[in-house]
């Protein structure tokens, strides 16, 4: 697969904010990823029965770091913040970290350069056809 200018630069561009970030906070939670929660989705229909297409989406507290009373970004231990105690609200005073903050990017973001070049195909298959004879 051969990826755009424009996807290697986002590409680029967002491998340098992950770096960054683990530079600038190197004991971050590799669990969740310095969010402090792990999110997923889920149909909420009953087995067996469709209400229509979508899903819900949810989150719990990391079990790796808030649960255990840690910040998710400095990874210093937070008196108050042990399992059940944590609010949600709460901001880490080492660091300012709280639920709003952004964890850590992702290293690199998926792209649809497969897709790109699948129509790049198509459009050239269609222009090189344009000559023949309709038979």
């Amino acid at each position: 697969m051969a990826h755009t200018i424009s996807c290697i630069a986002w590409q680029q561009k967002m491998k340098a904010k992950h770096d960054a970030y683990i530079e600038q906070w190197p004991d971050y939670c590799q669990h969740c990823d310095g969010f402090g929660e792990l999110r997923y989705s889920y149909d909420p229909s009953p087995a067996g029965v469709s209400l229509g297409s979508g899903h819900m989406e949810d989150a719990d507290p990391c079990p790796v770091c808030i649960e255990t009373g840690h910040c998710p970004r400095c990874g210093k231990h937070v008196p108050g913040w042990e399992f059940d105690s944590f609010e949600g609200n709460e901001t880490c005073p080492f660091c300012g970290w709280n639920p709003e903050s952004p964890g850590c990017p992702l290293e690199s973001d998926e792209c649809d350069c497969d897709n790109r070049d699948a129509e790049d195909a198509l459009e050239r298959s269609r222009a090189d056809l344009e000559g023949f004879p309709n038979d």
